[in-house]
């Protein structure tokens, strides 16, 4: 059986893309490990994902002096404007 870890949401944005209003969480591992980003469509159920670890985050930031986290969600938003990457909550 794998451990369940939680995350706790630092940051909730509303916006809106392509004519609809979405919500955006923006979640970090309780143990620090991992960082995760969730995009949903309260009125259709869909919901988009991205996660990457915190390694990952501080060799990007390292090598570019800028935030991980801003270029996942712009990555996500176009996936979201192109209708595509989604799952049902």
């Amino acid at each position: 059986m794998t451990d369940l870890i939680a995350f706790d949401v630092y940051r909730t944005e509303s916006l809106s893309i392509s004519g609809r209003q979405l919500t955006a969480r923006f979640l970090l591992r309780k143990d620090q490990e991992a960082y995760e980003l969730l995009v949903s469509d309260e009125s259709t159920g869909e919901v988009w994902k991205c996660g990457y670890t915190a390694e990952t985050a501080r060799d990007f930031a390292s090598q570019t002096g800028e935030g991980l986290e801003q270029h996942v969600y712009s990555i996500l938003k176009s996936d979201i404007e192109d209708g595509i990457g989604h799952s049902e909550a």
